[in-house]
């Protein structure tokens, strides 16, 4: 009976003493918050692709500009034209941007474009050009994303 109560000792021990390794060394936890990307809310169903194309949000600072970063990734095997319009949830409602022509870009397939304080303007969304109030900022939405496979002339 000692020794199944010392092994159960030992192998209890074991597991805390290698979880605690897997944070500290980058596991789960440390890779969660080593991404702070998070799922554009595409509908109000929880969907998060469209069509074979997935986005995703983060909210950070650019210099002292508090923006919304966008990232799209292609999971086609073909070349698409993503179209949305930029959205904000505050606890009223959802904000759309002002910019009446949606935003569109192209993804090569298998791609994955980031939006970047240095990179496309339109992979960047500064809060305040939505809302004007930023504590009343929610989940960010690439609001009617649409997808459209391209033809093979229309990709060259």
């Amino acid at each position: 009976m000692k020794k199944l109560t010392l092994i159960l000792a030992l192998t209890i021990s074991a597991f805390t003493f290698k979880a605690q390794i897997n944070v500290v060394a980058g596991g789960p936890v440390a890779a969660a918050v080593a991404n702070p990307w998070q799922d554009a809310v595409l509908r109000a169903d929880g969907l998060t692709e469209v069509e074979g194309v997935e986005a995703y949000s983060m909210r950070t600072t650019c210099g002292n500009q508090d923006v919304v970063l966008i990232k799209f990734v292609n999971k086609n095997n073909y070349k698409v034209r993503v179209e949305w319009k930029d959205a904000i949830k505050t606890p009223s409602g959802w904000v759309y941007s002002n910019v009446q022509t949606p935003k569109s870009l192209y993804l090569e397939p298998g791609n994955t474009v980031v939006g970047q304080c240095n990179g496309l303007d339109k992979l960047k969304v500064g809060v305040n050009t939505v809302i004007n109030n930023p504590q009343d900022f929610g989940p960010f939405s690439v609001s009617g994303l649409a997808t459209f496979k391209l033809t093979q002339a229309q990709t060259k």
